[in-house]
């Protein structure tokens, strides 16, 4: 898998190691999980690795900041955005809406909106945050 920001995007912890070395922690940081569960006869049956470029959905977020937006997965744990154009573990398709939807946003948050404050006085603001579920369907991409 090729991506530039791997090391710092929370959805791809461990994405650096091979496949057999990727599982193994993996099924340890679970069975660890439920380590503090007090049951003594929990079975784990083999997981399933979804590999690259198959995954259809994605929760990305968004902020608008000093007219620049900022797109993508939030930084592992914590609230900061690391902002992508497209990502590897999407498939191609949704991984390709990327650049457009950033756009879209772009310009969904420039615009001012007109509203009312709690002293019904006139002011002006616009979106500055936000998440967008994207889902690759049989029918096309739903945003």
């Amino acid at each position: 898998m090729v991506c530039t920001v791997f090391e710092i995007c929370g959805g791809c912890s461990y994405r650096d190691l091979g496949f057999e070395e990727y599982s193994k922690r993996k099924k340890e940081n679970f069975a660890k999980a439920l380590s503090h569960i007090n049951q003594d006869n929990i079975n784990f049956g083999e997981p399933i690795f979804i590999p690259d470029g198959c995954r259809r959905r994605a929760f990305f977020s968004f902020e608008y900041k000093k007219k620049k937006l900022t797109f993508g997965f939030n930084q592992s744990k914590t609230n900061m955005i690391v902002d992508i154009d497209a990502c590897p573990l999407l498939t191609p398709k949704l991984s390709g809406v990327i650049p457009a939807l950033k756009n879209l946003l772009a310009e969904i948050c420039f615009v001012q909106i007109q509203e009312k404050n709690k002293k019904k006085k006139i002011v002006f603001s616009n979106v500055s945050s936000g998440s967008v579920f994207a889902c690759e369907a049989d029918n096309g991409i739903d945003i």
